[in-house]
């Protein structure tokens, strides 16, 4: 509710068109969709180790995990839950990721790398920390990671961590939510119709990189665009073979196809998820964004599709809905 009605104050949606077909431009009729979203923010076990080492009164640090980037920004928000529990710049953090010989972690995918990844860091840091303070009788104490080593008579340290679901945890149904507003503008005698401004709002628990969140956002809301557009997978009667196997042929979407992006990340840490707060964002970014599309061209024509893609000729050819454009 909280995406939904920030998301409205934000695109404008009480200045919608209120009767589908009513708003004009020219040659194009104008329309507004909303939809709401939500996707399940699973969670797995994940491990890492942490290794230190201090090299000309510095501390540096070495994450290892056998988790994966596939592009999502995995090495950064790690790099960053690192430099945070164990108080030393990022800069002096290397992460090395996907090999066997690494803490076992799930592979990336969907909408648990996050929240499983950084927690196993998490946990590996604190005890490392844990471990020396133990050592230097410091428990309880707030020292650095250079004084520990040093109270110790270390060069280099290193520990492991496994980070799994809590019990309270399953007991709960854990899910990212968010809504998505979409302006769209029609052609009314060609069906050709362009996508003018788009608005996803989401609550994903703690953004740990905001950089690296808004990235995957904007490639969930290029998914759900290329699904309305043109993205669809024909084949051939006769023999089962795919017609549309290439991009020749197999249409997605580009710089042009694309609207006005807002992202809008609402303050959430959602401590039942996970101790870190944090919750799924990559598959929340495509959910629904197709119906709010398809919701805006209803707005603008009084024409509702429930088949995808929408191209040209069904806009043409798809009836209006019966009484819409009478109706107030």
């Amino acid at each position: 509710m909280e995406c939904l009605r920030i998301g409205a104050e934000k695109f404008g949606w009480a200045n919608r068109p209120l009767r589908p077909g009513s708003r004009r431009e020219g040659n194009w009729l104008v329309g507004y969709g909303v939809s709401g979203a939500s996707r399940a923010s699973p969670y797995q076990e994940s491990s890492a180790r942490v290794e230190l080492s201090l090299d000309g009164g510095e501390v540096y640090a070495k994450v290892q995990t056998g988790a994966t980037d596939i592009g999502t920004g995995t090495y950064t928000i790690l790099a960053q839950t690192a430099a945070e529990y164990l108080g030393i710049p990022v800069e002096r953090i290397t992460v090395e990721l996907g090999d066997t010989k690494f803490p076992d972690s799930p592979g990336s995918g969907g909408s648990w790398g996050a929240a499983s990844f950084s927690n196993g860091v998490r946990v590996a840091c604190q005890n490392l920390l844990d471990e020396l303070k133990r050592r230097a009788g410091k428990e309880g104490q707030d020292v650095s990671v250079e004084t520990l080593l040093l109270d110790n008579e270390l060069a280099t340290f290193a520990a492991e961590g496994t980070a799994a679901r809590s019990e309270e945890a399953q007991d709960y149904s854990i899910y990212s939510f968010g809504a998505n507003f979409a302006e769209v503008w029609v052609d009314k005698d060609t069906g050709m119709y362009r996508i003018k401004r788009m608005l996803n709002v989401g609550a994903a628990g703690k953004i740990l990189n905001p950089k690296t969140s808004y990235g995957q956002i904007i490639g969930g809301l290029t998914m759900g665009a290329g699904m309305v557009i043109a993205e669809q997978t024909k084949v051939e009667p006769r023999f089962g073979n795919f017609i549309t196997r290439s991009f020749a042929d197999y249409h997605v979407p580009v710089n042009l196809d694309m609207a006005e992006i807002d992202v809008i990340f609402l303050p959430e840490e959602d401590k039942i998820a996970n101790a870190m707060g944090v919750k799924g964002i990559g598959e929340l970014g495509i959910t629904s964004v197709a119906a709010s599309i398809a919701n805006a061209l209803f707005n603008a024509t009084g024409k509702r599709f429930r088949e995808l893609p929408v191209t040209p000729e069904r806009v043409l050819t798809t009836e209006v809905e019966a009484g819409v454009l009478q109706s107030r």
